[in-house]
């Protein structure tokens, strides 16, 4: 027990010793012996500012300040080399792990890097001095032509001979990690992914769970598997990324993708989806640098699908829906083009193109639906309205998307519609429409043909030359509604089941959730006049002078003013520019049927009524005559 005791003693002293002599032993001295150690392995001058010997947690050496060339080549904060403690005792040199913090590499480093790495592995390998089993960096520099490169971390695993085995690698830049392994003939097999990638000034374009698996020489990268998703949709092909003699990309893509629900940002987050999607297409560009291939890039693709929703309005109760979509897509950075639209929607056609400009946030789009049920498309933006029959219509416009919460400010639609054999109800305007009309339903109007020239942009919605063709009467005129959802027109009106038709012109105002439609002031006087002098058979003769009277008056100030609001609408936007930002001044139609009115009731100042008289209240003057 006593030499045992000893023995400890003189083993804990020795290693006191030890500890206290490397300790103590002023290490600085060795820096330039070890700056010319290393200035004749790299070939290139090394300059060390701080060199310290450590034993625990396991022997090791740190270096400091480290420059390598005559121009800085190479810039090293921080290096820590971790030896072999068992092959030390073996008399073998084994550098277990080198790790390096914080360094900068040179345009001509990173070639000359490049390069070796490129270079073959010679068949007969020479035995080396010191084996490095492993390279850990963190928070480097590359000074890459065309593309530098901030805090690049990585490690390098290492084989016997000292040749690089595998190349992990982490770009921040891009958030892109690469698995890299040197081939024998100088080429590498990479494995790489991102788990998201964006297009400038698009935020619905970003490319998820990216992968590229191919082999790099040092002309080009081969991506022999190309995958990723869009949107929801999986991206599945094959391309190649070249940078001699120029940047060039090129490729081709098959998409599908199965019940697949994306909200589009473009669109304040309403959603898009598919039942089922396929497509093929090809991409290309070409720059001087990476960043321009990104700026350059351009995309063709066919797309087909079946079961795509689209959500108009978050607070309707459904989405538009199409049970087929089929488009051809152009995508520059400028413009998103979807081209030889060709859908089936509500039991009929539709086909056109739409345009989707991102620095300006403007959707154009030119479209002609046919033989379509108008009720889904409704549906889509008013639960309310009830809107059946077969649809024609050649609709063009450009919709602002950043006011799309306004709408319809800075946008602009015109076009014409006809709608056959339906039933348009569930609305207060068609109730207070039908109290002036006998023989109707309260709450819908049966028709043969509903049509239309149509006019959207800053001052509301504009029906002009607007024909109805219905079971009971007939009606010709106009309708606006202004965006604070006041309304205002006129409606020439001529019932049937008479002996001949009898005119009834009816004025619209109010608005949407408190409509009036009384017969104008015209009419409201020939019939009262007319019962005063012949009775009921009077009152009929009235209302055809009433009409008269409001044809001679208003056919030149009220009938006249939509097509001169018309026209000045379309002068301003033409003024304005292409783009569509601009509105029309429906201020002066409002002013001119306002005036028509006012001549009417000053020429028969008996019949003008002391207050506005509300939708079917007017029928009351008129006799049992209008009812046979």
């Amino acid at each position: 027990m006593r030499l045992l005791k000893y023995s400890l003693v003189f083993l804990s002293g020795l290693v006191v010793l030890v500890v206290g002599g490397v300790l103590l032993i002023p290490v600085e001295r060795y820096i330039p012996e070890a700056e010319r150690g290393m200035s004749a392995l790299l070939e290139r001058p090394v300059k060390i500012g701080r060199l310290g010997i450590h034993l625990f947690p396991v022997p090791h050496l740190t270096i400091g300040a480290v420059v390598v060339g005559e121009h800085a080549d190479v810039a090293l904060a921080e290096l820590e080399v971790r030896f072999d403690v068992q092959a030390l005792l073996g008399h073998r040199c084994v550098v277990s792990q080198v790790s390096v913090e914080h360094g900068a590499l040179a345009e001509a480093a990173v070639a000359e890097l490049f390069e070796w790495l490129m270079s073959p592995v010679p068949a007969i390998q020479e035995p080396v001095y010191c084996q490095v089993r492993q390279l850990d960096f963190r928070d480097f520099h590359l000074d890459v032509p065309d593309m530098p490169q901030d805090g690049v971390s990585g490690s390098v695993r290492f084989t016997g001979s000292n040749d690089p085995e595998q190349i992990l690698l982490h770009f921040p830049q891009f958030d892109l990690t690469a698995d890299v392994r040197p081939k024998p003939d100088g080429t590498f097999h990479v494995d790489a992914s991102t788990p998201g990638w964006g297009m400038p000034d698009i935020p619905d374009m970003k490319l998820e769970q990216v992968r590229a698996v191919g082999d790099i020489s040092d002309a080009g990268f081969d991506m022999r598997e190309l995958t990723g998703r869009l949107m929801g949709v999986s991206l599945r092909g094959k391309g190649a990324l070249s940078w001699e003699p120029v940047w060039s990309l090129s490729g081709e893509v098959n998409l599908s993708g199965d019940k697949v629900r994306h909200e589009i940002k473009a669109l304040d987050g309403r959603m898009i989806g598919f039942d089922k999607l396929s497509g093929h297409g090809l991409f290309r560009s070409r720059g001087g640098n990476p960043d321009q291939l990104v700026v350059n890039l351009t995309v063709d693709a066919d797309m087909k699908s079946s079961g795509f929703v689209l959500e108009l309005e978050p607070q309707a109760k459904q989405p538009l829906s199409f049970e087929r979509f089929d488009t051809h897509i152009a995508y520059t950075p400028e413009a998103i083009r979807l081209q030889r639209i060709d859908a089936r929607l509500a039991g009929g056609a539709l086909t056109g193109a739409m345009t989707l400009l991102p620095s300006s946030s403007l959707f154009r789009f030119d479209l002609s639906p046919r033989g379509v049920n108008p009720q889904p498309v409704v549906r889509s933006v008013d639960d309310a309205l009830l809107l059946s029959g077969v649809l024609d219509a050649d609709i063009k416009g450009v919709i602002n998307l950043d006011h799309l919460q306004d709408f319809p400010a800075e946008s602009r639609i015109d076009g014409r519609f006809d709608i056959r054999q339906g039933e348009l109800g569930e609305s207060k305007l068609v109730r207070a429409v039908n109290s002036n009309i006998p023989k109707t339903e309260e709450d819908k109007i049966l028709f043969d043909q509903i049509s239309s020239e149509l006019l959207i942009d800053d001052a509301g919605y504009h029906l002009s030359k607007l024909k109805i063709i219905a079971s009971v009467f007939n009606a010709e005129g106009r309708l606006n509604i202004a965006p604070d959802d006041q309304v205002d027109g006129v409606l020439a009106t001529d019932l049937k089941g008479m002996a001949g038709l009898v005119s009834l012109p009816l004025r619209v105002t109010g608005s949407l959730s408190s409509p009036t439609v009384r017969p104008t002031g015209g009419v409201v006087a020939g019939a009262a006049i007319g019962t005063a002098l012949l009775g009921p058979v009077g009152t009929a003769i009235g209302i055809r002078a009433g009409a008269l009277i409001d044809r001679m008056w208003q056919g030149k100030e009220g009938a006249e003013a939509p097509a001169a609001a018309s026209e000045k609408s379309s002068g301003q936007m033409k003024a304005r520019g292409s783009q569509g930002a601009g509105s029309p001044d429906a201020g002066s139609d409002r002013a001119q049927v306002g005036k028509g009115s006012e001549a009417v009731g000053e020429r028969h100042p008996q019949a003008q009524p002391s207050k506005p008289v509300p939708g079917g209240q007017a029928q009351s003057i008129m006799p049992a005559i209008l009812s046979d």
